[in-house]
């Protein structure tokens, strides 16, 4: 199987895939301080997210706004992006130190 390893002080996803096989495959991501998993996939069959002080899953939403001319109209829509994922298709481990 493949093996994906990632190890820094802090992680950054942001709407990335950290993967590795999904049948034999290791994925490895482990951070001194922080994980931010922003939109992001991490992935793979024994999958580790390990992290000094915290890891956080979240979904990216950008708001997008107009004005009319004469400033009497306003308009504005939410576009959310993928929902962040850390995920196995066998052995799971999420460690974080605070």
């Amino acid at each position: 199987g493949t093996q994906t390893v990632i190890t820094a002080t802090d992680i950054i996803n942001r709407g990335g895939t950290i993967a590795s096989d999904k049948t034999r495959g290791t994925t490895v991501v482990s951070a001194s301080h922080d994980i931010l998993n922003a939109s992001g996939e991490i992935s793979g069959n024994r999958v580790a997210a390990q992290a000094g002080h915290d890891i956080v899953n979240t979904t990216l939403v950008d708001t997008v706004g107009a004005t009319a001319v004469a400033g009497n109209s306003k308009a504005s829509v939410s576009l959310v992006g993928r929902q962040g994922s850390i995920a196995s298709t066998g052995d799971l481990l999420v460690r974080a130190g605070n």
